[in-house]
């Protein structure tokens, strides 16, 4: 009797402390951000997903789960991998991506703006017909400069700024200037269809050449971007780093970029559609907001607030205008 009770306590204490070593090993593995499951059985670092989004009470889901209706919001403990997110709230357009989620990052999801999900048709003719074009916009004024364009047969092509001449001969070909903001401004060379990037400071230096005909400015919480247009690629500068990275490239023609300030959505008209890209997020997928193979002139309302788009009715009798609402 009294040997039995000897093994069973030796059975005890020795099973005590495999669960002891087990649970500590758990304890390690937790405390130095490993987690597990069982199907499949994998351990593993985690990651986590910062989201930040208007409006700031709708509701984000990572791989169908509900994680939170609050922006900012952060799911912790991600397994490395593609993970589907999520954000939706009603009355706005969702907003869906794939998000790969790497050991002991952050991803961020960074300033989403749903789009409202409504329409309404103002019919009849409009007063507000317009039309577009790719030509570059002469600038006179950017950023509180004077900037201008001369040529002579002494000195060739320059650019002058307030008053001064600021480069040295800018070379054969057809220059103008293009579009800027208070650091950098754009030089459109329309023989090649690009533009020379240019700092305020150093204008007799090319910071950097993209493809195009046209530039828009964009400013949002005191940081300040530049999209350069060509015929079938949107860029984004970075002008405050001085940087660039491709946003999209379409299989058809840009026709006009709106920038929408003081949030990061950008709107495209191509022929016969109208998508919004979210620039925050850097996985640069184009939201569809209208599609018509008859559009000829997009705007947003003075408040900020609506977009307004003009068709051509299909039997040339006038135009139709319609309007969009792009935030509250």
């Amino acid at each position: 009797m009294l040997l039995l009770r000897h093994k069973t306590r030796k059975l005890v204490f020795r099973s005590l402390v495999v669960l002891y070593l087990f649970a500590a090993t758990l304890l390690m593995l937790f405390a130095n951000g490993y987690r597990f499951k069982f199907h499949p059985f994998l351990i593993s670092k985690t990651g986590n997903i910062l989201a930040t989004f208007i409006p700031t009470d709708a509701t984000l889901s990572v791989d169908g789960s509900y994680f939170s209706n609050s922006s900012p919001a952060r799911v912790r403990a991600l397994f490395p991998g593609q993970h589907q997110i999520s954000l939706s709230a009603p009355g706005y357009i969702s907003y869906d991506r794939q998000l790969m989620i790497e050991p002991q990052q952050t991803a961020f999801v960074s300033d989403i703006n749903l789009i409202l999900d409504k329409s309404v048709d103002m019919a009849g003719p409009t007063n507000f017909i317009a039309t577009t074009s790719t030509s570059p916009i002469l600038r006179s004024t950017i950023a509180g400069h004077d900037i201008s364009l001369a040529t002579s047969t002494q000195t060739g092509t320059e650019i002058s700024i307030d008053g001064s001449p600021a480069t040295r001969d800018l070379g054969a070909g057809s220059w103008s200037i293009a579009n800027g903001d208070t650091n950098l401004f754009g030089i459109i060379h329309a023989d090649r269809d690009q533009i020379d990037f240019r700092s305020w400071n150093t204008p007799d230096i090319t910071s950097f050449v993209l493809p195009g005909h046209s530039v828009e400015p964009h400013i949002f919480k005191s940081a300040h971007s530049l999209f350069a247009i060509s015929n079938f690629e949107l860029w984004r500068v970075d002008s405050d780093k001085k940087t660039a990275e491709l946003v999209y490239r379409f299989s058809k023609p840009l026709v006009q970029v709106l920038p929408i300030q003081n949030t990061m959505l950008v709107l495209v008209r191509l022929p016969d559609q109208i998508v919004a890209f979210h620039i925050g997020d850097r996985h640069y997928i184009p939201t569809p907001l209208a599609t018509d193979p008859h559009i000829v002139e997009m705007h947003m309302s003075a408040d900020g607030t609506t977009l307004e788009y003009t068709t051509k009715n299909q039997n040339n009798d006038g135009y139709t205008a319609y309007t969009r609402q792009i935030s509250t």
